[in-house]
């Protein structure tokens, strides 16, 4: 029997980062087993093409300007009536999906904004503390909220089921996203220097990451490794081994809660707000606030208050909030879809 199709429409980029097909991987990899999952993207890189062949059939669009265009030429030559398309992007707004659902396909829009109307028939958005009040949708609408829908890799569901004990700080995790335009990377690393401890510190960065060439001094120094394009495996083991986080409340933020750190963080976009207030709210996080602010004098506060004796709590929160079970829901979501 054919396992019934759901296309995953989103993009990636030194401009806009990573986030939208991080996403779409991680709800890619929920369903798979169930699922024949292709990818739509507007001119990857080959970095994406890979990471996405890897595991998914990949069709490539050529760049089209007009969102609406766009539109008509997917429900035209991609996807059909009753196949599932999920929107993870800030083009695809009332008017695209409008356009999707006139074909009859089932729609699920992955959010982090609440910005605009939502015809879909269903809505992700996985930010802690959110209700119906906060969306303008229609009535048939099925708005999925909350970490319940946790939108994270095998690995990482896996890692939240595991027990996360509070331990001596050894290793610490810097981490800002696939593109980290203002380079908080090496803004965290060099706040981190000047406190002269003796951590090993394990940064991360992707692969629209372009700033490489401002830690080239870093390489040799034997308390610094440099990580780049780590797959979930990976970068969870990579984690697991670690014991505090730097970090913006991004996907990775739920990745950080569901293996357990001490998780220092903020926000530097936007759509991050939802997501770390969330946090704030169930006291997963050492809050920074808005990122563009004062972030060295906030981080030095930061770093120099820690003590590791004082944060099971917080590891026990970020187990609270990421149970591990989303898979469960999502599956059982997109079956009602079928």
């Amino acid at each position: 029997m054919l396992k019934p199709k759901v296309f995953f429409r989103a993009d990636g980029n030194a401009s806009i980062g990573l986030g939208h097909i991080t996403r779409c991987m991680a709800l890619a990899d929920m369903l798979k087993p169930k699922f024949e999952c292709l990818f739509v993207v507007q001119n990857p890189s080959q970095i994406i093409q890979d990471q996405i062949k890897r595991e998914y059939s990949l069709i490539i669009l050529d760049a089209i300007s007009d969102p609406l265009l766009e539109a008509n030429y997917i429900i035209e030559n991609i996807v059909d009536r009753n196949e599932i398309l999920v929107l993870d992007g800030y083009n695809f707004k009332t008017d695209y999906q409008r356009i999707i659902k006139s074909k009859g396909i089932k729609l699920v829009c992955i959010d982090d904004l609440h910005a605009w109307h939502f015809v879909a028939d269903v809505v992700i958005n996985h930010a802690i503390g959110l209700n119906a009040a906060d969306y303008s949708c229609e009535s048939d609408t099925k708005l999925c909220l909350g970490p319940k829908y946790a939108l994270l890799r095998k690995p990482f569901l896996e890692a939240a089921l595991l027990d996360r004990q509070t331990t001596k700080i050894e290793r610490i995790f810097i981490c800002f996203g696939g593109s980290d335009p203002l380079n908080l990377t090496l803004q965290s690393l060099l706040i981190y220097l000047k406190l002269s401890y003796s951590y090993e510190i394990n940064i991360v960065i992707g692969s629209a990451y372009s700033h490489v060439d401002s830690l080239d001094n870093y390489h040799n120094n034997p308390g610094i490794k440099i990580h780049q394009n780590l797959d979930a495996e990976e970068m969870c083991k990579l984690m697991s081994g670690c014991q505090l986080a730097i970090a913006p409340s991004s996907s990775i933020g739920f990745e950080i809660c569901a293996v357990g750190l001490i998780y220092i963080g903020g926000y530097y976009v936007d759509n991050q707000m939802s997501i770390y207030n969330g946090f704030v709210q169930n006291n997963c996080i050492i809050e920074l606030g808005d990122l563009r602010i004062e972030f060295e004098k906030k981080l030095t506060e930061a770093l120099l208050l820690i003590d590791s004796s004082q944060y099971s709590n917080m590891l026990q929160n970020q187990k609270g909030t990421i149970t591990g079970n989303s898979q469960l829901h999502i599956n059982k979501l997109f079956q009602s879809l079928c």
